[in-house]
């Protein structure tokens, strides 16, 4: 796919966490000490190259390298990965406005090898239909007097969302957990959820993509709401932390906290153990497909 013009935001926030990491793991210096070795005016510069709000120039990053004491093979893997995170990214095309934690979560997505997915609402923005993805948000155009060219823009957005994660080559490993009251929640029309369920359906037999429905019934351990579980590969030899995305009415977070990771992924691994196995799961998916969205019959005048 063509780079149109964004900054890779995903890949930035990386290398500024690695450069924190090198700081306080290898030398052990506060912010305000290297900022103070470095010449800097003011320890900001630093806290904003580290937290990944502004790109790092060369000059600054050989200057932060040998002051940390960067072997010249780490040297040339993190000078690698500062000039991709200076060059466009996964960026919506023309007319699609993402706000920027959306397209950080799409170029994570880029580079993920695999990708997590807890669904305890709604079917996740990877598989939505068309016409799923415009009945759930029909409803904030009414509720928030949106202007209807919104729709079209997320609808795009999804879209391209597709287009980047699951059609790359080769494509991420996806697991999927979705709570079975999604399958049951409408969300349009009886027509709509059958067509969205046997999309889904269709996604779960290729090999890179495993569904799993977690059963009303029972007791387990869930998150509080969705969530996307980045498994992270190292990128020129980088090891890179894995992330998590998640979404709350003001907009999307992400968590790289390395101990509150930890729990989103004991949380995922939980689910997936009291879920139904892949094969039972998409059964379940099609019964809903053809029982409880099931064509009615028109009613005689």
């Amino acid at each position: 796919m063509p780079d149109r013009g964004s900054p890779n935001l995903a890949r930035r926030q990386r290398l500024g966490k690695e450069l924190r990491r090198l700081r306080e793991r290898t030398t052990g210096m506060t912010g305000d000490e290297a900022t103070t070795r470095l010449g800097w005016a003011s320890n900001s510069k630093l806290s904003r190259i580290e937290l990944g709000q502004t790109g790092v120039k060369p000059a600054d990053l050989e200057q932060i390298l040998d002051l940390y004491g960067v072997s010249d093979e780490q040297r040339e893997e993190l000078t690698a990965l500062a000039e991709e995170s200076r060059r466009s990214g996964a960026a919506p095309p023309a007319g699609v406005r993402l706000p920027e934690q959306h397209v950080a979560l799409l170029e994570a997505q880029r580079d993920a090898k695999s990708i997590w997915l807890w669904a305890p609402q709604v079917i996740p923005g990877l598989f939505q239909t068309e016409d799923y993805t415009r009945a759930l948000l029909a409803a904030w155009v009414d509720e928030f007097a949106l202007p209807p060219s919104n729709v079209d823009r997320l609808v795009q957005g999804r879209r391209l969302q597709e287009e980047v994660v699951l059609r790359r080559d080769p494509p991420p490993q996806v697991s999927v957990v979705l709570d079975e009251s999604v399958l049951l929640r409408e969300v349009g029309s009886a027509e709509v959820m059958r067509g969205q369920l046997n999309y889904l359906g269709k996604a779960a037999r290729q090999a890179h993509i495993e569904i799993r429905v977690l059963p009303l019934p029972g007791s387990h351990l869930e998150a509080a709401g969705a969530f996307v579980y980045l498994k992270s590969p190292q990128i020129h030899q980088v090891p890179l932390q894995d992330i998590v995305f998640f979404d709350h009415l003001a907009g999307m977070e992400m968590v790289d906290n390395e101990g509150d990771v930890h729990q989103y992924s004991v949380i995922f691994n939980s689910l997936a153990r009291n879920a139904l196995s892949p094969h039972k799961s998409r059964s379940r998916i099609v019964a809903a497909a053809n029982g409880e969205w099931r064509s009615q019959p028109t009613p005689p005048c």
